[in-house]
């Protein structure tokens, strides 16, 4: 059975945000309203039945709730990442000119002869619902739930649900 260590999960979660939230204008810097340093995410995956829970590794806030960017990994389970909308409501994984809403996932996939390879599943066109109930400088809650979810390679899809808070 084979896992990454702990920086390459975190290097390839890092990745998957970067890739997600890079952007070929120019726009200004948002400005950071709250910092997070600590909260959990719970995530089921369908599929491949997997669950796992995972500590908050980083959590931003920004521009007062316009945006939310947040971080949570487990090395032996997998990583979910979120960034979008901060402000309450129900917002779909999409990436226009105007607007991003991405959920990432990299998860163990139970792969041929009992090896367990990571996987990174990405949303950025409508695959992931994520419902941010409440979240302010003093921390919040949010759910998601992902249909159909296609693996980085295409070659695997996904159905998954879970929770995530963060908390300053």
């Amino acid at each position: 059975m084979h896992r990454p260590s702990a920086r390459i999960a975190a290097l390839l979660a890092l990745g998957l945000t970067l890739a997600a939230c890079s952007s070929s204008s120019a726009t200004p810097a948002p400005s950071i309203s709250a910092a997070f340093a600590a909260g959990t995410a719970n995530v089921q995956v369908a599929g491949p039945v997997l669950s796992f829970t995972a500590p908050l590794q980083i959590g931003r806030l920004m521009n007062g709730g316009e945006m939310v960017s947040v971080q949570y990994i487990n090395v032996q389970g997998g990583t979910l990442t979120y960034t979008g909308p901060g402000k309450p409501g129900t917002y779909t994984t999409q990436r226009t000119d105007t607007a991003i809403t991405t959920l990432a996932l990299v998860v163990g996939v139970q792969g041929a002869g009992g090896d367990v390879p990571y996987v990174p599943f990405n949303s950025v066109n409508g695959e992931c619902s994520v419902t941010i109930e409440k979240l302010d400088a003093t921390g919040g809650n949010a759910s998601f739930t992902c249909s159909k979810l296609p693996s980085q390679d295409g070659k695997i899809t996904i159905d998954a649900t879970g929770t995530f808070d963060a908390r300053p």
